[in-house]
């Protein structure tokens, strides 16, 4: 069973000098995440309402990974999963999600999805437009296999539940993430904006992983990540004032049924924003590892037709955005509750009232806007 999907090794610096990459972040918090998913919006949005350039987005892609040495005419094996790569791609319910089989290819992985992750994590690189519209095109060509795949299977829409990570980092990277529940709510979420993480339903996995990677001066880090979904009655609501809108739930997809290994039971994390809860000791016979607690919402905008609303845009992604930190803020305080972590307890508390008077507000204005149109 390989891995280097499912676990992140500490040293970022070997890896960056391997990559051609000179910054790469372990993970973006609080506000840096803002910045940097408003820096890669630019060129998701530059995607989608250009599709017609699809050839042309396609051939800067291949540059890029020519560039960083993909080949598929030299590299053994390599050649159907290039047809597979370059083959065109629409957003209509088709069953074919090949890239996605790729993604859990260990030799594939390393030579294409790897480098996209790179690209994400590296500082710089939305300074390079190439760069970063290539990484976000290739996001973009599995985002129209999981929507499709979510779509023609019904039973892998709106996954929930925990999943699991782990990794093997120095203690004083180790404190950075502790340091983390110091900070005020807002500064506690961590992502790497459209970047690709495996994730597995079993813990023990990921267990093994941090157990087979040990070594003096490592500490294990497990994340659980609760994946929770908006509730019906906030999605009834959204829909009602913006019909043309699609909501997807591709943030976290199981995939267990199309890897090449299926029994690491793999859910794909897509541009995953987790607020962190708490890091806690877990009791490991075989190595010193830290439990961290997160939570993310599945239910996400991400679709073609986002890039085609207009001047509703900037309503609809603020009144989701409320729904989104609604739904998190709820779960963090039962969890908080439930820990007995009172000081978070009433911060929570504090952040769904202001929360839920930013969506009253909205809603007032949305409701009078729709009344006004008929």
């Amino acid at each position: 069973m390989d891995g280097s999907r499912f676990f992140d090794e500490d040293g970022m610096r070997e890896l960056s000098k391997s990559a051609n990459f000179n910054n790469l972040k372990g993970f973006y918090s609080g506000d840096l995440v803002t910045n940097r998913m408003n820096a890669i919006r630019e060129s998701i949005n530059y995607i989608r309402r250009n599709w017609e350039k699809y050839p042309d987005f396609m051939n800067i892609m291949e540059g890029m990974l020519c560039g960083f040495g993909f080949d598929s005419a030299t590299d053994s094996g390599c050649a159907l999963s290039a047809a597979s790569l370059f083959k065109e791609r629409d957003w209509e319910h088709v069953e074919d999600y090949s890239l996605i089989v790729l993604y859990t290819d260990t030799k594939f992985y390393s030579k294409v999805f790897k480098i996209c992750s790179n690209i994400f994590r590296d500082d710089e690189s939305v300074e390079s437009r190439n760069l970063i519209q290539s990484a976000v095109f290739l996001v973009e060509l599995l985002n129209i296999e999981l929507h499709n795949y979510c779509i023609n299977n019904p039973n892998k829409k709106n996954y929930t539940g925990n999943v699991y990570r782990g990794m093997s980092i120095s203690n004083t990277d180790v404190e950075k993430v502790k340091e983390l529940l110091d900070l005020p709510l807002n500064n506690r979420y961590i992502s790497i904006p459209l970047s690709l993480t495996s994730s597995s339903k079993d813990k023990e996995i990921s267990l093994d992983f941090i157990r087979k990677n040990s070594a003096v001066g490592k500490v294990g880090l497990l994340y659980q990540i609760k994946v929770l979904n908006l509730e019906d009655c906030y999605l009834n609501l959204y829909w009602k004032y913006f019909p043309k809108s699609v909501v997807s739930t591709i943030c976290a997809v199981d995939i267990s049924e199309l890897s090449v290994v299926p029994k690491e039971q793999e859910v794909l994390l897509r541009g995953a924003f987790m607020q962190i809860l708490n890091v806690r000791p877990y009791d490991d016979v075989e190595c010193e590892v830290w439990l961290v607690d997160a939570v993310m919402i599945n239910s996400s905008r991400d679709h073609i037709v986002t890039a085609h609303l207009g001047d509703q845009d900037a309503d609809a992604r603020a009144f989701f955005g409320t729904m989104v930190g609604l739904t998190r803020a709820k779960y963090c305080k039962e969890y908080c509750e439930k820990h007995e972590l009172h000081e978070d307890v009433q911060k929570y508390s504090e952040l769904i009232q202001e929360l839920t008077s930013k969506f009253d507000k909205l809603n007032e204005k949305l409701s009078n806007s729709n009344n006004q149109a008929y």
